[in-house]
């Protein structure tokens, strides 16, 4: 899909750089310069986390990549499966989910 609330992270051997974009992708590639969504480097991997107040849930999907950067494809979008798994409802526990 097109995001997790805004985050495109741009991946790289021993690190990446993080754009925020709240309205999509197509913002972020049509914009004059990506710099102007940058939102942080980091080195080792990207992590994104998150948290429900539903009592309970389930969550599945996949997660949407292109070779290069939106701003400038180097290959085909290609999609990675997440595999279902269950979450209960506590304030202490967020969804992690990391990129290396």
């Amino acid at each position: 899909g097109e995001g997790v609330v805004g985050e495109y992270p741009l991946l790289h051997e021993g690190g990446y750089k993080n754009y925020f974009c709240p309205h999509g992708p197509m913002e972020l590639a049509r914009a004059p310069s990506p710099e102007l969504y940058s939102h942080g480097e980091g080195e080792g991997c990207f992590a994104y986390q998150s948290c429900t107040d539903i009592l309970t849930i389930s969550i599945e999907g996949f997660l949407q990549f292109v070779p290069g950067s939106i701003c400038e494809p180097q290959g085909n979008v290609f999609d990675v499966r997440v595999a279902p798994f269950h979450m209960d409802r506590n304030p202490d526990f967020f969804l992690l989910i990391i990129f290396w």
